[in-house]
């Protein structure tokens, strides 16, 4: 009869990049309302745009930076996290700055700052989902297995 101390630390398998995406939409969701509804409450119509677009922006770079994460395993994995970083940090800061440099009615709208929460917001959510998309292996596999042999007092 096994203990419950070794089903409560064997180690699951890694989540998978379909699922990450569903589970990223899914956390980031709630956030378009939460946005829209406060930009619009200065800037109106255009608030709600503005939100939109900057969370839009953050979600596809999220996304992609999950794939990234996902495909580069074993020896690339050091260069794939760094891609991923750039694209999670550079896409969204790089469309922030050329619509607050352009001027009109979403620089107004406040939507470079609007790329900043949702960024801080997104790369929470990405950073648990990565954490959970890695396998774990080596030290952190040897620690799991160690400590399910040990004994309770």
């Amino acid at each position: 009869m096994p203990s419950a101390v070794t089903s409560a630390t064997e180690t699951r398998a890694p989540l998978g990049l379909k699922a990450g995406w569903v589970w990223f939409t899914l956390a980031v969701a709630p956030l378009l309302p939460m946005l829209g509804l406060y930009a619009s409450a200065k800037h109106g119509a255009s608030g709600w745009i503005a939100a939109s677009g900057a969370v839009g922006v953050c979600w596809i770079a999220g996304m992609v930076a999950l794939a990234i994460t996902a495909r580069s395993r074993g020896p690339n994995a050091v260069s794939g996290m760094l891609l991923a970083i750039l694209v999670r940090l550079g896409g969204p800061i790089a469309v922030g700055i050329a619509v607050d440099a352009r001027g009109g009615p979403l620089a107004e709208a406040g939507f470079f700052g609007l790329v900043v929460v949702s960024y801080l917001a997104t790369l929470v959510v990405e950073t648990l989902l990565i954490v959970r998309m890695v396998p774990a292996t080596g030290r952190a596999a040897a620690v799991a297995s160690d400590s399910s042999a040990a004994p309770v007092s």
